[in-house]
């Protein structure tokens, strides 16, 4: 029976979180630095960042431009915040070009390097003759140029590579698989993420398909931030046709059976 493989991208083939948390790190500092001792109180901050980014996830997805918009939106209303507060309005000429610049270095995909397990189970995978297909959750500008940088070629087929700018749902899973209800039977469909929403919309295809879970939390409201019994892992996915494992050097290459 073929294996079909649809693996994710991003904090599974390799790690891109840690780029957002460091540029909203970065982003806080600036607020710092630019309204100094007149600058609201970290949690209040970190709270308005979260309810515009969600508000910008679903009017723009993962695209590029909403970094900035987001960064934009809360450093206005900090700044008419210190205004009105103390009479005095810190912006300057400089600020927005900065954040404009601050909100692209996620995307800086030449600091992204393969994790060596994933590309060790990918090998094997590959070797064993079974089909892989890579499906992403990126801005779709750079996501061929990312593709290229990477060389995903060497595992995936340009023809089973997707892009969703979106949350991923079962067509996305179903349009970079090839997935058909006449070839369902004679396969075995994977999902392999490290998100909730790299598994579950596979599930809803059809009884074939499961999931294998390497959960890794993220700032991302597509990802979430649930703590498990580790701080820094979510908690796994209860669910009969999804494995749960730590790291790709557990990887279940018997799963499903």
């Amino acid at each position: 029976m073929k294996r079909v493989y649809v693996f994710d991208a991003d904090d599974t083939g390799w790690m891109n979180e840690w780029q957002y948390s460091e540029t909203y790190i970065r982003f806080f500092h600036f607020l710092y630095g630019a309204f100094k001792d007149k600058t609201p109180n970290l949690y209040s901050l970190v709270e308005q960042f979260k309810f515009h980014s969600k508000a910008a996830f679903d009017v723009y997805g993962v695209k590029n431009a909403r970094q900035f918009i987001v960064f934009e939106i809360c450093y206005e209303k900090v700044r008419a915040w210190v205004k009105n507060r103390f009479n005095e309005d810190l912006g300057q000429s400089w600020h927005l070009d900065y954040l404009r610049n601050l909100g692209k270095d996620p995307f800086d995909f030449t600091r992204l390097s393969w994790l060596p397990e994933t590309r060790a189970a990918l090998l094997r995978l590959k070797n064993e003759g079974h089909a892989l297909c890579l499906l992403s959750c990126y801005d779709s500008e750079f996501f061929p140029a990312r593709t290229a940088h990477m060389k995903t070629e060497e595992f995936f087929p340009l023809c089973h590579t997707r892009c969703t700018e979106f949350k991923k749902t079962k067509d996305d899973f179903i349009a970079v698989s090839g997935w058909t209800p006449e070839k369902d039977p004679d396969h075995k469909w994977i999902a392999v993420g490290n998100a909730e929403s790299d598994i579950l919309p596979a599930l809803e295809i059809s009884e074939s398909w499961h999931g294998i879970y390497i959960p890794h939390s993220s700032t991302s409201v597509y990802v979430g931030s649930e703590k498990g019994v580790d701080y820094f892992t979510p908690p796994p996915i209860s669910h009969p046709r999804v494995r749960n494992i730590f790291s790709a050097r557990d990887f279940p290459f018997d799963f499903p059976a």
